[in-house]
């Protein structure tokens, strides 16, 4: 096999949850939610009551239409006629909209005012008694209960609806939709949190993600970010002759990575599966087969802890480059981001609103704003757990001794860091150096930082350093105490590979579950 040097680069994008600031403006019980009004089964109750009540009154009524025909979206509304002088009306300019009910407003018996949310935006429809084709129709749709003669209300905030009306500006200089006909679209028949306080409990956004859109608008923000960082990702490779594929997800063994696999089983084949804990061996195939640029964006699955900043499901970037070192990859990842953090946000310099910022790194109003415009910091990993704890630490080549291995747990003992046993051990050399570095290191790394250099019993996969015995080539990037990506010079020696390999393998009998 002809030689090829190929670094990799991974967790460039994560799937975790979004940052959520805390403190509670909704309640919860189990999956139900409360407001400061009645309970949320007495107003459903009460709405399908009052929507059996439209129905009664009009047999034609159809609750859940099949289709609206709009003409243009809220945005595009918006901008299309900012062009309108101050009071101007233009009643032969018909538009169609539909959107989401944000609040109503009345004003006497003779007007609503509706706020229409969509694709990010919002619109005011302003009702006027005398623009609906009757009465019956006008307090069908948006009156209230003290004016309808049956009791039952019509659109009620949280409802989807359509809008049929004409453009113009009203008296506050807004450009704003004055509406002829509403059609109720889909009817909400829950409480909502309200927009004011928002949706604060972060556990409740989490696992509600709807309701976090609905009641805050900056998290839609998140995903329109997340979709620019996707598109960037791809056009930079791209740009530069990778070629993005998909690889299996589901395979006959669990490699790739040192991580936990989550299992199934095919039915028809009779056998165990693996969900992948990263695309790895399949994008080497690849590489050995002639493409030597190639790329992968999608899924990962790792059967661990779940916090604010893991997910056993998330997704990655992993990357290949023939003929490069991990030097090439630094290069690399210093353009990537920087080129992403103006594409996204139009400077290099991106503020980091969920961390209380160290005073050394805070910025205007107490926020930490991140430069990631490189060059990074480099920053050695044995240098950094001997500074952080001001201890000598043994030679690289010389970590896995029974000596050294003592050393580390009482490192560990010392600061308080636990490491997971192995077979009743106090762990291995690199779960040791690993947790020491997670807990001493790594919360100081605030602006991006590459973590160089780590020790081989560290890293299986990766080539030797070429002058410094027992240290691999390879870096980690760090970025707000968070690691975003991993690379390293790809170890190519086959004789070398399966003696790590037997190491694993007997890490792996002795109980490490992490082994590959």
């Amino acid at each position: 096999m002809e030689w090829r040097s190929v670094s990799t680069i991974r967790r460039l994008l994560s799937t975790g949850a979004h940052q959520a600031s805390t403190g509670s403006g909704i309640a919860s019980t189990n999956d139900e939610f409360v407001s400061d009004g009645p309970d949320d089964q007495s107003y459903m109750r009460g709405r399908w009551t009052d929507l059996k009540h439209m129905q009664d009154l009009d047999k034609s009524f159809e609750l859940y239409p099949h289709n609206f025909r709009t003409t243009t979206t809220i945005p595009e509304f918006n901008s299309t006629y900012q062009c309108l002088g101050p009071g101007e009306h233009r009643p032969e300019t018909c538009v169609s909209l539909a959107g989401r009910v944000n609040t109503i407003r009345r004003s006497g018996k003779s007007l609503v005012f509706l706020e229409l949310k969509g694709d990010g935006a919002k619109v005011q429809i302003m009702c006027d008694r005398k623009s609906f084709s009757t009465d019956f129709d006008f307090l069908l749709h948006a009156g209230d209960a003290s004016t309808s003669q049956s009791g039952a209300r019509g659109i009620r905030r949280g409802d989807l609806i359509g809008v049929q009306g004409y453009v113009g500006r009203n008296q506050r200089g807004e450009v704003c939709c004055f509406g002829t006909d509403l059609t109720i679209l889909a009817p909400c028949v829950r409480l909502l949190p309200k927009e004011h306080f928002g949706l604060r409990d972060a556990d409740l956004r989490y696992r509600h993600r709807h309701l976090d859109l609905l009641a805050n608008a900056d998290s839609r923000n998140a995903f329109v970010r997340r979709a620019a960082v996707v598109r960037g990702v791809r056009g930079f490779l791209e740009a530069r002759g990778f070629l993005e594929v998909e690889t299996p997800v589901l395979s006959a063994a669990a490699c790739g990575a040192a991580a936990r696999p989550f299992v199934t089983r095919s039915q028809v084949l009779g056998s165990e599966l693996f969900l992948r804990v990263a695309p790895e061996l399949y994008l080497k195939r690849l590489v050995i087969g002639g493409i030597d640029r190639v790329y992968e964006l999608g899924k990962c699955f790792r059967n661990e802890g779940v916090d604010a900043t893991h997910n056993p499901e998330f997704t990655s970037v992993e990357a290949y480059m023939a003929y490069a070192d991990y030097q090439d990859w630094m290069a690399l990842t210093e353009e990537l981001l920087g080129s992403l953090a103006v594409a996204v946000t139009g400077n290099t310099r991106v503020p980091c609103s969920h961390m209380q910022p160290p005073p050394a790194t805070a910025g205007d109003g107490g926020r930490v704003e991140l430069e990631l415009g490189g060059p990074y910091r480099r920053l050695d990993f044995m240098e950094s757990l001997a500074s952080a704890t001001g201890r000598t630490f043994p030679s690289p080549t010389e970590l896995e001794t029974p000596e050294s291995l003592r050393f580390l747990a009482d490192v560990a003992h010392a600061h308080g860091v636990r490491a997971e046993a192995v077979g009743g051990g106090t762990g291995t050399a690199g779960q040791l150096l690993d947790k020491l570095v997670g807990a001493l290191v790594e919360p100081e790394l605030v602006q991006p930082t590459f973590l160089m250099h780590q020790p081989l019993c560290m890293s299986p996969l990766a080539k030797e350093h070429r002058s410094i015995p027992g240290l691999a080539e390879r870096f980690e990037l760090f970025v707000a105490r968070r690691e975003i990506a991993n690379s390293y010079s790809e170890l190519n020696d086959p004789r070398v590979q399966r003696m790590r390999f037997q190491a694993q393998a007997d890490q792996r009998a002795a109980g490490d579950g992490e082994a590959q």
